[in-house]
C-alpha cells in the first residue's frame, strides 16, 4: 500500500508538470527541485550505502546548477528516505565526490565524459538537465518539449552504478538506450 502511495502521489506531482509552464505558477526549477526528492522513491542503493548510520542524504553539485536556490528551499523543507538533505559543492572536481545524488551543471562533453569515467561503478545517482546529456550516461535527465518538463532515464548507467530503477519510473519517463 505504501509503494502505491508513493506512486499515486508521483503521478499527481508528473500530472502536474504537463500543465504548461508558461501559465503554471510553478516554475520549471521548482518542479526540478521537487522532482529530485520524487526520484528517490523509485531508485534503490545498496543496502550499505544508505545505512542508518547515514544522518543526512548528500546530494552533489558539479558545475553551475540552474535551479540551484529552488534546491537549497527544497531541502530545507523536505527530507529524503526519512533524511536530511545535504548540499555539498563539488566545484568540479571529480576525485572528492562522496554523495547519494550528483547533480551535474553546465560543462562540456569532455569534461562530463571525465566526470563519468570516475563515478561510473560508483553508486551515485546522476540528475543532469542538458541535451544529450543521458546518451552520454548521466542516469537522469530533464528537458522540455512542447513547454511540459519531462525526463530521459538511462537504466543501463543506473544499473552500471549498482543502483535499481523502479518500472514505475520508467512509465512516465522517455528510455534512453545508451552507455551504462
Amino acid at each position: 500500500m505504501k509503494a502505491f502511495t508513493g506512486f499515486f502521489k508521483f503521478f499527481i506531482v508528473w500530472q502536474i508538470s504537463f500543465t504548461s509552464l508558461i501559465f503554471s505558477q510553478v516554475s520549471e526549477n521548482e518542479l526540478k527541485a521537487v522532482f529530485l526528492e520524487r526520484f528517490t522513491r523509485f531508485i534503490d542503493w545498496p543496502d550499505d550505502i544508505l545505512s542508518e548510520e547515514d544522518e543526512k542524504f548528500r546530494i552533489g553539485i558539479w558545475g553551475e546548477v540552474e535551479f540551484y536556490d529552488e534546491l537549497l528551499e527544497v531541502s530545507t523543507l523536505r527530507k529524503i528516505r526519512g533524511k536530511e538533505i545535504e548540499l555539498i559543492n563539488y566545484q568540479k572536481n571529480p576525485d572528492s565526490i562522496n554523495c547519494h545524488m550528483l547533480l551535474i551543471g553546465d560543462c562540456t562533453k569532455t569534461q562530463l565524459k571525465a566526470l563519468l569515467r570516475k563515478i561510473r561503478l560508483l553508486p551515485i545517482l546522476t540528475v543532469s538537465d542538458s541535451d544529450g546529456f543521458a546518451e552520454a550516461g548521466v542516469q537522469i535527465n530533464f528537458f522540455t518539449e512542447e513547454n511540459r518538463l519531462k525526463f530521459e532515464v538511462n537504466p543501463a548507467s543506473i544499473e552500471a552504478a549498482g543502483l535499481k530503477v523502479n518500472f514505475r519510473l520508467l512509465q512516465f519517463a522517455k528510455v534512453i538506450q545508451g552507455s551504462g
